[in-house]
C-alpha cells in the first residue's frame, strides 16, 4: 500500500477513536423550558463532569479523566444515582428581582447517549429577569464552556422543534446567564391629527355667537342710518 493510502487508513481507523470519547470531558448542556406553569431545567453532563461533583464520593476506580470511567457500568451508576440525586438541588442557581428561587422537584438520570441528566422543576417566575448560575462551571477548565439554551412553552406547549430565544455560554469565570419573558411597555402617544377637528370644532361654536352679534350690529347701524335720512 503507497503511504498516502496508510496515511489515509490511519485516520479512518482514528476516527472510531474520537468519536468514542466524546463524553469524556467537562461537557455540558442546559436547557431551560418555560411553561405557563412552571419552568422545567435539564442539565446534561459528561460522566466525568458529574463524578467531580461527587468529589471523594465518587465510585470506587472511576477517572473522570479517563477514557472509560469505571463508574460508568450498571454497579458503578447504582452506586453513585443516589449521590447525584442529592446534588441535583445545589446544581444551579436561579434568583429574580423577588430573590432565590426554590425548586419544587429535582431529579437525575443516566441516559443512553452516556449523559448524566438533571432535571430541576421550578413555578414559573412571576418577576423577570432570571439570572441562572451554574455551580458545576467550578470544576471546568480555562478552556472548556458549556451552553445555556431558553425556549418559551407558554402559548406553544412542548415541542422539540421549538427555536431557544436565549443561547448564553457558561464558563468558569463566566458562570450565569440571564433571561427575561418580560416585555417592555411602549408609551404609545395619541396622534396628533385626532387633537385638530376637536380645536376646529371649538373655533366654530365661538363663531356662531359673533356672528350673530356682528349681523345684529350691523342690523341696527342700517336701522338707524335709515331713520337719520329725511322723509
Amino acid at each position: 500500500m503507497s503511504l498516502p493510502g496508510k496515511t489515509l487508513m490511519t485516520l479512518l481507523l482514528l476516527v472510531p477513536c474520537g468519536l468514542a470519547t466524546a463524553h469524556v470531558g467537562m461537557e455540558n448542556t442546559t436547557d431551560v423550558r418555560i411553561h405557563a406553569d412552571r419552568m422545567e431545567i435539564v442539565t446534561r453532563t459528561s460522566y466525568a463532569l458529574a463524578w467531580g461533583l461527587l468529589g471523594g464520593r465518587a465510585p470506587a476506580g472511576a477517572d473522570p479523566a479517563g477514557a472509560d470511567p469505571a463508574g460508568a457500568d450498571p454497579a458503578g451508576q447504582a452506586a453513585a444515582l443516589p449521590l447525584l440525586k442529592e446534588e441535583a438541588p445545589r446544581l444551579l442557581e436561579l434568583t429574580t428581582p423577588a430573590g432565590l428561587l426554590v425548586p419544587v422537584r429535582t431529579d437525575c438520570v443516566f441516559e443512553v447517549q452516556d449523559d448524566v441528566a438533571f432535571t430541576l422543576v421550578f413555578p414559573r417566575p412571576k418577576e423577570w429577569p432570571v439570572t441562572l448560575r451554574a455551580g458545576f462551571t467550578r470544576l471546568l477548565g480555562d478552556v472548556d464552556q458549556g451552553r445555556v439554551s431558553v425556549f418559551d412553552h407558554t402559548d406553544a406547549g412542548y415541542r422539540r422543534d421549538m427555536e431557544p430565544f436565549v443561547v448564553r455560554p457558561v464558563s468558569r469565570r463566566h458562570p450565569t446567564a440571564s433571561f427575561s419573558l418580560e416585555v417592555p411597555r411602549v408609551e404609545v402617544a395619541a396622534p396628533a391629527t385626532e387633537a385638530a377637528p376637536q380645536g376646529k370644532r371649538a373655533s366654530r361654536m365661538w363663531l356662531l355667537p359673533v356672528t350673530l352679534v356682528a349681523a345684529a350690529l350691523v342690523f341696527h347701524l342700517a336701522r338707524r342710518r335709515q331713520r337719520s335720512l329725511p322723509r
